[in-house]
């Protein structure tokens, strides 16, 4: 655009309206560049920012709707080959005490699951995740509009190796290892609710200080 720009100047061939139109040009261009670049630096520091809480999975005090947010964003080149939606709706900031690493491989086999089991490739969908609480219990629910499974399949969801896709890559693993996350390492339950061709809805109740509910002392 510079170069054209350039012979057009040279050739005496430049007029204020294509040099208003290189402008505008100009200005758009900036504006997407710098939109990009913030995205990428956004999307370093949330990868990081979970790589750590993986890597060292300690308790520690943190405001759970910014986590999540936080990991939904590392999940974007998962995401965007998608067409669903992901959503977090919470009404106040929630601060919680508890495993931060667990609560990211939580968030992250409940959207693979969604993106692998609730939705044909590229149809659209959209994930409402809820945060509220009650007394000193978090709860968060995950519900998708996807195609449901039978009951049958309900039953067994959470069986290690059961799974209905295992050719379209399902390991049978990733909601055995929720449940265990859930209910071991976040001192909680989980609860799922599905009706063929309207969705499914998962239900996570743990306490809002872990270490209270393990009768543990730990630090931020």
């Amino acid at each position: 655009m510079i170069q054209e720009l350039d012979k057009q100047y040279q050739a005496k061939l430049l007029n204020e309206k294509k040099f208003q139109q290189f402008l505008a040009d100009s200005k758009e261009l900036g504006q997407t560049m710098y939109a990009s670049l913030r995205r990428a630096a956004d999307l370093v520091r949330s990868f990081k920012k979970v790589a750590v809480d993986q890597a060292h999975d300690e308790v520690r005090q943190f405001e759970i709707r910014e986590y999540l947010n936080e990991n939904i964003i590392s999940l974007g080149s998962l995401i965007k080959k998608t067409n669903i939606d992901f959503e977090i709706v919470a009404d106040d900031p929630i601060e919680i005490r508890s495993f931060p690493g667990a609560w990211s491989q939580t968030l992250t086999n409940l959207i693979t699951n969604a993106i692998t089991h609730a939705y044909e490739p590229k149809s659209p969908g959209k994930v409402l995740m809820t945060l509220t609480t009650t007394g000193n219990q978090l709860v968060f629910t995950f519900a998708d509009n996807g195609k449901g499974m039978s009951q049958q399949t309900l039953s067994r969801i959470f069986e290690p190796f059961f799974t209905t896709n295992r050719g379209g890559g399902g390991s049978g693993l990733g909601m055995h290892i929720l449940y265990n996350l859930v209910t071991q390492k976040l001192k909680g339950s989980i609860d799922v609710t599905s009706v063929e061709g309207q969705g499914t809805t998962f239900k996570i109740v743990v306490p809002i200080d872990v270490m209270q509910e393990s009768g543990e002392e730990g630090g931020q």
